[in-house]
């Protein structure tokens, strides 16, 4: 996600639903610890990294400039900002609370998207190419390229509590997000969504439910 001149964001009180406060510029991502974090505009195509405070939107903290900035939420706790700056450092996770650097992404991965599991893993893809990181540390898990191993990475549609859901050259797929390993159980469907109960598949523009395995 990215900030622009024409962002606002919004802190309303759930039990009344009267607005408390309004940030001008602000493009929020992700809430965690008392803290709305997201990009603040600054001027055309730059923008930083920007923490107010959840009941009153008082800034809190506000990081440096970035031109072409990004922000994605990576954990309940964390947000990853990655933009085009020389060298790896641009590519990091912030805790929300302090906006400090948590931990840095590995080489190379700053025009790769990642997901959240919900769990421990950020999954990430481009092209033929799947990437599994921790969450905390920044650490590379493991990655998969087209011809590695003699498999080929599935077309990943969905990552949920420790598995990563797509569709393969056989058909449905589940691997382990922190090994990459197939899980021993092959799927009946491809997944779009999963929840903690069920898995949404759209198949002939029909919509359907199957039972989560956990």
């Amino acid at each position: 996600m990215t900030g622009g001149d024409d962002a606002v964001s919004y802190g309303i009180d759930t039990a009344s639903h009267a607005v408390r406060w309004t940030q001008p510029g602000l493009e929020a991502v992700q809430v965690g610890a008392g803290t709305a974090v997201g990009l603040g505009h600054i001027e055309p195509l730059t923008s930083a990294p920007l923490g107010v405070d959840l009941a009153t939107g008082t800034e809190k903290w506000r990081g440096g400039k970035t031109y072409a900035a990004i922000m994605n939420g990576a954990g309940p706790g964390t947000v990853r900002v990655a933009g085009p700056q020389v060298g790896d450092k641009g590519d990091q996770l912030l805790d929300v609370t302090s906006g400090e650097a948590r931990a840095f992404m590995p080489p190379g991965m700053r025009a790769v998207d990642c997901t959240y599991d919900r769990a421990a893993t950020l999954v990430c893809t481009k092209g033929f190419a799947v990437v599994a990181v921790d969450a905390a540390t920044g650490t590379l898990l493991w990655s998969l390229k087209d011809g590695d191993q003699g498999r080929t990475p599935p077309s990943v549609t969905a990552v949920w509590h420790g598995r990563v859901y797509g569709r393969g050259a056989g058909g449905p797929v589940v691997l382990d997000a922190r090994t990459g390993a197939d899980m021993p159980t092959k799927p009946e469907a491809v997944p779009l969504l999963v929840s903690d109960y069920v898995g949404l598949v759209l198949d002939d523009n029909h919509l359907f439910s199957y039972p989560a395995g956990g």
